[in-house]
């Protein structure tokens, strides 16, 4: 799913065409991710840590989704709404982390 996050950011990167440092910027949320990912673990990524929190890889699938929608939407969302969502989920990803690290997921 990593790759699949990182193949919709390289073509919304080749077709929007945007500054150097946004597509870096957009660039930087799979890497995160993929620290995030490494963190969890596996065995988890599909774990709710709690009833009301979708798990990693529920974050990480729509993440992906709205990416690869991303080039067919009309109007074209900005390069800068990408980076917004996908650093929202990183930070998803962190709350995931710290409730399974801390034993407060159900």
């Amino acid at each position: 799913m990593l790759e699949q996050l990182e193949t919709a950011y390289r073509r919304l990167i080749e077709h929007e065409q945007p500054a150097e440092d946004e597509a870096q910027r957009l660039l930087s949320v799979t890497e995160d991710m993929r620290w995030y990912a490494d963190r969890i673990g596996l065995e988890r990524w599909d774990k709710m840590p709690q009833s009301n929190k979708w798990s990693f890889e529920q974050n990480l699938w729509h993440l992906t989704k709205q990416a690869q929608g991303g080039i067919a939407s009309i109007p074209v969302k900005p390069i800068r709404y990408y980076i917004d969502r996908g650093k929202a989920c990183v930070g998803l990803a962190a709350e995931i982390l710290a409730l399974f690290e801390n034993g407060k997921s159900e």
